[in-house]
């Protein structure tokens, strides 16, 4: 009679793996994001805040291993897209220094793009998309040399495009998207780089709010101001203007229309 031998292996897994620590000034740069964001009232933030050694459990953060050691971990991937996050986005997040890929967008973010995301250079994928980001794009961001994907569309940046952005070869064809702006260059080296990296048959022109033209005053009343000025047709889609005013002393533009 045979019998069978039944060979059992116990695998040995280190318990530091389930406390897996990331730098300390990656952890900072995590909870700068918390904090600038109101992160309280995030649709998700299950773990955030957590003991040190629990920053690769919070929610949207991917780790690596450093050098196969899996005491040692690095943020690897921040998904925090369509979280509503809000306020406005930390420079911080340049101390994520191996980060591959930041999605940011469908949120509720303002203010300008901070130039230093400029110099997360082992960044893959950037979506800051979808958002109420203002100012104009950094030039900074041309130095992400390998950079696949920028979204920034769907936001309320303007002004002239920085030549910059033609040194990031590394886009792949579909992976950019400026429209729904107010964005624009003369430079047609540049609209042409734009045009064959852009999402949609590359046609990133025609979704840009224009300004107005030959805007002048009209008439003067008791309590209003008549303005008037030459129209442009939008070309993407249909469209009007929205008329914001300042009033003194606010500090704030006000919708009136």
């Amino acid at each position: 009679m045979r019998k069978s031998v039944v060979i059992v292996v116990l695998a040995l897994i280190p318990a530091s793996f389930a406390h897996a620590q990331i730098p300390a000034i990656e952890r900072a740069a995590l909870i700068a994001l918390y904090d600038s964001t109101d992160g309280a009232n995030w649709t998700s933030n299950t773990n955030w805040l957590g003991a040190v050694g629990t920053e690769c459990t919070w929610f949207g953060v991917e780790c690596r291993m450093i050098d196969a050691n899996p005491a040692e971990m690095y943020v690897y991937a921040l998904d925090a897209g369509g979280n509503n996050l809000s306020e406005t986005i930390p420079p911080e997040l340049v101390n994520l220094s191996s980060l591959r890929y930041l999605y940011l967008g469908g949120n509720e973010l303002s203010g300008s793009i901070p130039p230093e995301l400029g110099s997360m250079s082992t960044l893959l994928y950037l979506s800051l998309h979808t958002n109420h980001l203002s100012g104009s794009i950094p030039p900074e961001l041309g130095n992400l040399s390998e950079l696949t994907n920028l979204l920034l569309s769907a936001n309320q940046l303007g002004g002239e495009i920085p030549a910059e952005l033609e040194n990031l070869s590394t886009i792949q064809a579909g992976g950019l998207d400026i429209g729904w702006n107010a964005l624009h260059t003369d430079n047609a080296s540049l609209s042409a780089f734009l045009t064959s990296k852009h999402v949609g048959f590359g046609d990133w022109e025609s979704s840009q709010t224009i300004s107005p033209v030959n805007v002048a005053v009209d008439s003067v009343g008791d309590h209003t101001v008549r303005l008037i000025w030459d129209a442009v047709s939008p070309q993407g889609a249909p469209g009007g203007y929205h008329l914001f005013i300042l009033r003194p002393g606010s500090g704030a533009w006000e919708s009136v229309g």
